[in-house]
């Protein structure tokens, strides 16, 4: 299998902060059995119980009842972004009379149909968010809201492909997945595009972040009590989130999965030829890309720049360089959705003072680097090629720590977990602890390690004949979201992992008698919780900073 177009995208310079999830959500995204597969209406019933109406600052809308929980899909929190609101700020939707079936979910955001993970039907209509509640939550109640921002490299994907069904029922949550613009058309950013209009992917999140806030009330949840929680694109929105000023009293929690805050990728290493870079970019770094993407679309000599735009068909912007180069927050600027970057913010503990959990699985990039095995020898010269683009003198400090084991495919298993140490693990435990030195609200740090997760074995990706199991990227999705192809053992850790978020979206701490503890990271002392199922690793802190060699990684050249 070659490697997906973002990746090989990116091989010809394009930052790449996409990579972090282009495949995101594969493992837990639709496929046959996955509970996202799961027919809408299964075990609903009929009669007036069946179909709840429900009354939103906007209008009326009628859901349905599904098993053990209600669903309101297509509810839009703001208006299309078509025609001239192409590249314009999200606002509030019209209001409609009479009453709006919520029965189906609303497009996914324009995107490349033959991209990795993308969905095949998507539209630039698409600011919709699905809900799901327990069957017997009420409109008086006051359950723990939990927004789920999906991955995809800001490039691909939707929010209705995950089904929260498992946490709503277990942990007696309301569950919300959103849609947000992606690629160009939600993260171009131009002067010609007009005040508010920077990062419009975020702000569309944002928008759907106020829209629960107003209405959350009316399906049985606490729009005081919203947590927000996303993996790879979707975690590293959320780290844009609590960095940005916009968001101020829109989030009361928040969860990383694997998209550190303060993460950044050594030359190399996020995909062949491409230099070092971090999450997020500065307006003056962005803007040869953004007006390279102008002038390819025609319009850079316009009289009128956003008109010409918006006359462009959209299929313009879903292919080709400028949909992966495009694909990243920028911040900076005036009156910008983000004054500085995130990274920084996250370091130096200006992010929202809100508890948090950060955490990554234990072999995130193997995905990545089963990829280059699958096109190329990973021998011993392709390897140190690697590790003297990405470490220069300091190789041998990485080898004399890291031994290769044994198997065709060692060294491209070894290059996954160092890259997943240096990029993901040992930053979000740094983002852990910076919020407990700078004395912020208490921080939860994890590390997801389980090797044998049904659909993370390296078939969906590509990975050549013969290539191990890995706790590779995305693999605590499935986990969390719960597999019919799950052993007991896997059963249990999908139950306390629930159990762990939901308890926190409650109290803002994850610790229940129920469960073993989790202290909270701090400058001192075991702070990590291991997240395994039985027989693979117990459940309970464990030293990483020694073992994954974060003390190395913070003392490379600029590490």
């Amino acid at each position: 299998m070659a490697i997906p177009r973002g990746v090989r995208a990116a091989a010809t310079g394009a930052v790449l902060t996409a990579v972090l999830a282009a495949c995101a959500t594969t493992p837990g995204g639709p496929r046959a059995g996955h509970p996202a597969e799961r027919a809408a209406g299964a075990g609903g019933g009929t009669g007036p119980a069946a179909r709840p109406v429900i009354r939103t600052d906007a209008g009326t809308v009628r859901g349905l009842a599904d098993g053990a929980v209600l669903r309101y899909r297509g509810i839009p929190y703001a208006r299309p972004p078509v025609g001239d609101r192409r590249w314009a700020p999200p606002e509030r939707p019209v209001p409609w009379t009479g009453v709006r079936e919520a029965a189906k979910s609303g497009a996914a955001c324009a995107q490349d149909p033959a991209g990795f993970f993308a969905v095949a039907d998507s539209s630039e209509d698409c600011l919709y968010l699905d809900i799901t509640a327990p069957r017997a939550a009420a409109p008086a109640g006051r359950k723990p809201v939990m927004v789920w921002i999906h991955g995809g490299g800001l490039q691909s994907g939707s929010g209705s492909q995950y089904d929260l069904a498992p946490l709503v029922t277990r942990g007696d949550v309301i569950g919300i997945t959103i849609n947000y613009r992606l690629g160009a058309l939600g993260f171009l950013n131009d002067p010609a595009l007009g005040p508010g209009a920077d990062n419009l992917g975020l702000r569309d999140q944002t928008a759907a972040l106020s829209w629960v806030r107003r209405n959350a009330a009316a399906f049985g949840g606490d729009p005081e009590n919203v947590t927000v929680f996303g993996e790879s694109a979707g975690a590293y929105s959320t780290c844009a989130l609590v960095a940005s000023p916009a968001t101020e009293g829109l989030i009361d929690r928040a969860i990383v999965q694997s998209g550190p805050c303060s993460g950044y990728f050594p030359a190399g290493t996020s995909a062949p030829g491409v230099e070092r870079h971090g999450l997020y970019v500065s307006q003056e770094e962005a803007r040869p890309a953004d007006r390279a993407a102008i002038e390819a679309a025609g319009c850079g000599t316009a009289g009128d720049v956003l008109s010409c735009l918006r006359a462009t068909d959209v299929k313009t912007w879903l292919t080709g360089p400028h949909a992966t180069a495009l694909a990243r927050p920028v911040y900076g600027g005036t009156a910008a959705f983000l004054p500085e970057d995130p990274a920084k913010a996250a370091r130096e503990g200006r992010t929202a003072d809100i508890p948090m959990i950060l955490g990554t699985t234990r072999d995130e990039w193997t995905m990545f680097s089963a990829m280059r095995a699958a096109e190329a020898p990973f021998d011993r010269t392709y390897f140190h090629a690697l590790l003297d683009t990405a470490y220069g003198r300091d190789r041998n400090r990485i080898t004399a720590v890291y031994p290769v084991g044994t198997g065709p495919y060692a060294r491209a298993v070894l290059w996954g977990r160092i890259t997943a140490d240096q990029g993901f693990t040992c930053p979000s435990l740094a983002d852990a602890r910076a919020m407990d030195t700078h004395g912020r609200s208490r921080a939860y740090a994890y590390l997801f390690d389980d090797p044998n997760q049904p659909g993370a074995d390296g078939t969906a990706f590509g990975a050549p004949e013969g290539f191990p199991s890995t706790a590779t990227h995305g693999s605590d999705l499935i986990a969390l979201f719960g597999d019919p192809a799950h052993t007991p053992a896997q059963r249990r850790l999908s139950e306390r992992m629930i159990t762990y978020w939901t308890t926190f979206a409650r109290t803002g701490d994850p610790n229940t008698p129920t469960l073993p503890t989790w202290p909270p990271a701090t400058t001192n002392g075991t702070t990590l919780l291991t997240l395994a199922p039985d027989g693979i690793a117990p459940v309970g802190p464990a030293d990483v900073e020694n073992t994954h060699h974060c003390a190395l990684f913070a003392s490379l050249d600029g590490g």
